[in-house]
């Protein structure tokens, strides 16, 4: 019996063949009084701190369907988040290679999905004058497309 030697050398390619679809300058996050999700209770978010934490965000950040857990959850991306003066903008990146991702594309491309909602650790004091929590600092962890968001303003196309 003979033996012949050889590498097997191959190479491999971690490349995106399909298309993101971007959606950009969608609005994540304003200014104003929401409902904390989890709390239910009412959280003042001022121009102020959002501005200041605009650009306090997890790298790379990802973009999640109605805040699931689950890895199929995960549609995407947001990039280019920034203070615009009046409230924190970014690019959403949804990869067209699951059936979720390609569902909640039509949808928002038919007008049927059109909300986000920030994934954020917060901390907040009590404001008398407002007779509700103010926010003191945020993290923020994520984004998500959601069906009925805390903030009116966060959509995705504006």
């Amino acid at each position: 019996m003979r033996y012949i030697k050889k590498n097997l050398d191959y190479e491999v390619k971690n490349e995106n063949i399909f298309k993101d679809r971007i959606y950009s300058g969608a609005v994540l996050i304003s200014p104003g009084i929401f409902r904390d999700s989890a709390s239910k209770k009412r959280i003042f978010y001022s121009g102020k701190i959002l501005e200041k934490s605009a650009l306090n965000w997890p790298d790379p950040v990802y973009l999640t369907l109605d805040h699931g857990k689950s890895v199929l959850d995960r549609v995407g991306y947001v990039n280019k988040i920034h203070w615009n003066g009046e409230k924190i903008i970014g690019d959403l990146h949804i990869l067209p290679i699951t059936t979720k991702s390609k569902d909640i594309i039509s949808l928002i491309d038919n007008n049927i999905i059109n909300s986000l909602s920030i994934e954020a650790m917060t901390s907040e004091s009590y404001n008398k004058k407002l007779g509700c929590l103010e926010l003191d600092g945020i993290e923020f962890i994520g984004v998500s497309i959601v069906t009925y968001p805390a903030c009116e303003d966060s959509k995705i196309n504006n």
